[in-house]
């Protein structure tokens, strides 16, 4: 995908631009408690949510048996919470590369 690809090797792009607002909308709609932390529990639905689209096309996408390996390998302080900044690396590398 042209927008995908845009997005992920030009950070300046529009469509970066454009894919950081949606990121950060899914985060915050999951974020319950508006702490600015996505913890463990929190994390399938907003997987499950991010990856719908993905799906309906028939994209590879992580499978839901790997979302807590996924939400660990960046979780770095292993503590059970992404930021938002983690939460985009996780995106980026584990999502929407594997789309190009």
């Amino acid at each position: 995908d042209l927008f995908i690809k845009a997005a992920v090797e030009t950070p300046t792009s529009p469509e970066a631009v454009e894919l950081y607002w949606y990121m950060l909308e899914m985060f915050t709609e999951h974020d319950t408690d508006k702490d600015g932390i996505i913890k463990l529990a929190e994390f399938p639905a907003m997987m499950n949510e991010f990856l719908a689209t993905a799906k309906k096309h028939s994209l590879a996408t992580p499978a839901e048996g790997d979302y807590q390996t996924l939400f660990k390998k960046y979780d770095p302080r292993n503590d059970g919470r992404l930021t938002v900044d983690e939460w985009m690396s996780l995106a980026k590398e584990e999502v929407f590369k594997k789309f190009l």
